[in-house]
């Protein structure tokens, strides 16, 4: 690592300025160049940059990144608000613009989030599991016990977990070939049921049974059904049927 990329990754915007200008002082500039690990030329562009400001260390260093704000970038105050809810919910882009749309009615693009994103250096956290492999972080202590579920579809007889006869035994018995399960994230108690076919009428039923079970039991707090975008429980979360199940039963 040069000189120049150690003072850069020091955190002080002005160390490069002082150390440079200190240096031409008893040295040349092909020599200070070599000292810091840059080019002559930008040497000679910082000495002039110095002698034009009347000896300000500060108006040495210019700031990268264009002088004006994009005239069609995203307002600021939205941007703020995109960063607070990212960090607060760890939501992806395509979810947190449904989020934003659905609670502030403010109409942004998954690719614009993407972006406001990147250029705050915000990432969605994820746990490392025993596996190996890589999910996203849930805050357990922001949820009740049996209130947060993850509801999920299994084709029972994939013929790659199960040994043949278990298969054949299944084919020959005529047993559901489908499996709905929803798990409670913080108890990890797990709902089952079992389908002979993956459709919207099965995914929604189950759903349902989900809820009515709970409710039975006297749970009474808001429920929160986390699914994926798979055609069982209503296809994509911009999709009309789910839209129409969201506002006409969840609601």
């Amino acid at each position: 690592m040069t000189l120049y990329q150690k003072l850069k990754a020091s955190g002080n915007p002005q160390a490069i300025a002082q150390i440079t200008i200190s240096l031409l002082e008893s040295h040349s500039v092909k020599e200070t160049a070599k000292i810091l690990g840059v080019t002559p030329r930008w040497v000679y562009k910082l000495k002039e940059r110095f002698r034009l400001s009347n000896g300000d260390i500060s108006a040495c260093i210019k700031k990268r990144g264009p002088k004006f704000r994009m005239p069609t970038r995203t307002p600021e105050h939205i941007e703020n608000l995109v960063v607070t809810l990212a960090k607060e919910t760890n939501l992806g882009s395509k979810r947190l613009t449904l989020f934003i749309k659905n609670t502030f009615n403010i109409q942004l693009s998954p690719f614009t989030i993407r972006n406001i994103r990147r250029r705050y250096g915000i990432q969605c956290q994820k746990h490392r599991t025993i596996t190996g492999s890589r999910r996203f972080a849930a805050d357990f202590s922001a949820f009740e016990p049996l209130q947060f579920w993850q509801i999920d579809s299994k084709h029972i007889a994939d013929q790659s977990a199960l040994p043949p006869e278990a298969y054949a035994s299944i084919f020959k018995n005529k047993l559901p070939l489908y499996q709905f399960t929803a798990v409670d994230i913080k108890t990890r108690l797990r709902f089952i049921a079992y389908a002979d076919s993956l459709d919207f009428k099965n995914g929604l039923t189950f759903m349902l049974l989900v809820a009515a079970w709970l409710r039975a039991f006297g749970v009474k707090h808001q429920l929160f059904f986390q699914t994926d975008n798979g055609a069982e429980f209503g296809g994509n979360a911009t999709s009309r049927k789910r839209k129409l199940v969201q506002k006409l039963i969840f609601d």
